[in-house]
């Protein structure tokens, strides 16, 4: 992905540098998607999207319920 796009590889809340971050004992996927999301607003990024598992799910809609479209 490196080759063609930026890529941005954020610590979560509770893991890597975040580890200490005050916040609940346990954080849901939703919540998640709430700080990525809100890592973007703070970077002030535009088109972005968010890749890997549930979290990206969540983060890449609006209400940050995501959605899987079938065909």
């Amino acid at each position: 992905l490196a080759d063609e796009f930026r890529v941005i590889a954020p610590d979560l809340p509770g893991h890597g540098a975040l580890i200490e971050q005050p916040g609940p004992k346990v954080m849901s996927v939703a919540d998640y998607a709430t700080f990525v999301r809100a890592e973007i607003e703070r970077r002030g990024l535009n088109g972005v999207r968010v890749v890997g598992g549930a979290v990206s799910l969540a983060a890449n809609t609006p209400s940050g319920r995501g959605r899987i479209a079938r065909s």
